[in-house]
């Protein structure tokens, strides 16, 4: 193994403790004998120090910009900048002309083929096969394209790096001298006909050029490339990162963007249509969204992305267990307005029951044959402001929000931040009530305990004492036992043996001290449990709330101690205006502890807003979700594209102002999400 060490600091020459994360591009042999996997390793430096540690060979590097920056990891150990300051010499912005000139000159005094002709340039493209072409020959293909103006469009490879590996000089069944690259390093990437030869590739495998058999000259990138579309960039969507799933030998994209071909090394051809080609021929013309990043399985039908047999694995099993009455399954659902249900609009009252989480709770309820309960239902600060959004609750005049109703200030206590209520018994109002709507024969408390807190809590159901819970840190006193196997400082008590009906649970805090509550829940032991921990004014900020020291807040909580089945991560409303690079590294912390909590996760595009009131775009987010799906191998569920924009929901009526949805709207989003789970 390699040392790989640099120090990181920001333009101000503080330390910059933000994640890089590494892979390799494929699966290859190891310095050892063994095998190198794909998966990424995410490193954090220490104290503006990174240290890692790679298996010599091939690999990529994503930045805290987000990039994917290749570089060949050597056999001894050394610093990272010098392995990619060459994939990152050449910014996105170089002109097209200046690279197709250094490729020319360097061709030309190599005696290579000649010069590269800037409209021969080609930009490849996401391979997606059209179901009503996939019976059609190559030839039969070609002559449909042979009529849509075959100029080829030009293109800018964005991540092209000078240095050529050395290569021999060879020559095609033409005649015409050619440059056969011999690192068995790097991809091979051979044309099916032995009319087209490898010309050269650079010496990460950034960029391959050969000729054709009608001697134009192509550039295909390697898959980890970016490429940019001058000409294509506002007609139609332009991959940012060309697919790293599928192998392309080349892709041509007409100038008027009606059709671009991929040939593959199996020699097969695969099309991908405009919207006005596709129109023209008699075909749907519903493209894949235009904020995609193209490169993985799309299906317009159910709008979802990346989505096969696998995506949610977890889940289904536990649904099936649900469905099989031999135990429960659990959703949490997060984060913002749009999941909450909106706070002055949006869902009708009460928000728990009318959210789209309310809405997908009673139609998993419908389907499994058992009523689940309440969910885990945190007891947050809004509240204490506007009651009627969840009437379960009731609070004594001694139980206080720790962060006042309409803030988002500090200090941080509970489920994203805002959700804990302090009971401060001494004149015996330091309380709260919880009565769920329907029967459940058992309650949940989850709580914290407060720095020198004492004493014990006492639990009431109806009316009588079930028993009392040690409030201290250390625990070891009460008749009820709290949970095991939680973060230091959390507290969880279960209420169990209750007869199934309606209840009412109140906790009295202790006597001389307090307690904090951030949640409870009133459940059946069946079922499909739906926990909606979002709330309006929250965005990707919930998701970087990570209190490892004391567990007071953040993801010790809603992501640590819920442990969910499935989390769906409905996002980027607000966050409209959050850097990429920051909401990416936000969500990735989120996807990485609930998979080391043991659960799946589905993300969600929401519907844009009214751009006329609401100007920052939210299609950027949008990217950046289905980049994450790429990254984890996620599904992703589209909503965004459902809708088309805000005009065309609003007019179907979908929205309840410039933003948030109504019932009509959440009801849909209900659907698409429920159908998403249950493959309905």
């Amino acid at each position: 193994m390699t040392a790989i060490t640099q120090n990181i600091a920001d333009i101000a020459g503080a330390s910059d403790n933000t994640a890089w994360v590494f892979y390799t591009p494929g699966i290859r042999e190891s310095s050892s004998g063994g095998v190198v996997s794909p998966k990424k390793v995410r490193k954090y430096p220490a104290d503006g120090v990174l240290t890692v540690e790679l298996d010599p060979g091939p690999a990529v590097v994503i930045a805290p910009d987000n990039n994917h920056y290749p570089f060949i990891v050597p056999e001894e150990d050394t610093q990272l900048w010098p392995l990619i300051q060459a994939a990152v010499t050449i910014p996105p912005t170089t002109a097209q002309e200046k690279l197709a000139s250094a490729v020319s000159a360097w061709l030309t005094s190599h005696g290579g083929a000649g010069p590269v002709v800037a409209e021969e340039l080609a930009v490849a493209v996401p391979p997606a096969v059209s179901a009503e072409l996939t019976e059609q020959t190559p030839a039969a293909v070609a002559a449909e394209l042979a009529e849509q103006a075959p100029p080829v469009v030009s293109a800018v490879l964005a991540d092209q790096a000078p240095p050529v590996v050395a290569a021999a000089v060879t020559a095609d069944i033409a005649g015409r001298s050619l440059l056969e690259s011999h690192d068995a390093r790097l991809p091979q990437v051979l044309d099916p006909t032995p009319s087209r030869a490898l010309v050269e590739t650079d010496e990460v495998g950034r960029v391959s050029r050969y000729v054709d058999n009608t001697g134009r000259t192509w550039l295909k990138p390697h898959p980890d490339m970016k490429v940019r579309s001058e000409n294509l960039a506002d007609e139609i969507p332009v991959p940012k990162t060309v697919p790293t799933d599928e192998q392309v030998v080349f892709a041509v994209t007409d100038s008027a963007d009606r059709a671009a071909i991929s040939v593959h090394p199996d020699g097969t051809v695969t099309i991908n249509l405009s919207t006005a080609a596709r129109s023209s021929l008699g075909l749907r013309t519903q493209a894949e969204p235009t904020w995609s990043t193209k490169k993985r399985t799309w299906n317009p039908e159910r709008a979802l992305y990346n989505f096969h047999p696998t995506s949610l694995q977890k889940w289904y099993a536990a649904l099936a267990r649900a469905m099989a009455g031999s135990g429960t399954a659990h959703i949490t659902t997060f984060v913002d307005l749009e999941t909450y249900g909106a706070a002055n609009s949006g869902a009708s009252q009460p928000k728990w029951r009318n959210s789209w989480p309310g809405r997908v709770r009673r139609r998993l309820d419908a389907l499994t044959g058992y009523a689940s309960g309440t969910g885990i239902v945190p007891a947050l600060n809004i509240l204490f402001e506007t009651p009627a959004d969840d009437p379960r609750w009731v609070f004594g005049a001694g139980a206080a929000q720790l962060v006042p109703a309409g803030s988002s200030g500090s200090p941080n206590y509970g489920v994203l931040g805002r959700g804990a209520v302090r009971l401060t018994n001494t004149s015996g109002t330091g309380f709260f009530e919880f009565t769920p709507v329907g029967n459940v024969n058992r309650f949940t408390i989850f709580a914290i305990a407060d720095p020198g807190a004492t004493g014990v809590a006492t639990v009431k159901v109806d009316g009588n004492s079930v028993g009392t819970f040690d409030v201290s840190a250390a625990g070891g006193s009460g008749t009820l036992n709290r949970r095991t196997g939680v973060p230091a400082n959390v507290i969880v008590v279960d209420i169990t043996g209750l007869a199934s009906g309606a209840h009412t649970l109140r906790v009295e805090g202790p006597a001389a001290s307090t307690l904090t509550v951030w949640a409870v829940e009133g459940a059946t032991g069946a079922g499909v449990r739906v926990s909606n921990l979002a709330r309006s004014g929250v965005g990707s900020t919930a998701f970087a709330l990570d209190d490892t020291t004391n567990h007071f807040y953040g993801l010790p909580l809603h992501v640590d101690t819920v442990k969910a089945d499935l989390a769906i991560m409905m996002l980027g409303l607000n966050d409209r205006s959050t850097a990429s690079s920051t909401f990416v590294t936000r969500v990735e912390s989120a996807i990485e502890r609930v998979r080391a909590a043991g659960g799946d996760v589905l993300l969600v595009c929401p519907g844009q807003p009214n751009y006329a009131s609401l100007p920052d775009p939210l299609p950027p987010r949008l990217t950046d979700l289905y980049g994450l799906a790429d990254t984890y191998d996620l599904p992703l569920l589209d909503t965004a594209w459902v809708r088309t924009d805000f005009a065309t929901a609003n007019a179907l009526g979908l929205y309840a102002d410039t933003i948030h949805s109504n019932d009509t709207g959440l009801e849909h989003h209900a659907r698409l999400i429920f159908n998403a789970l249950t493959g309905a």
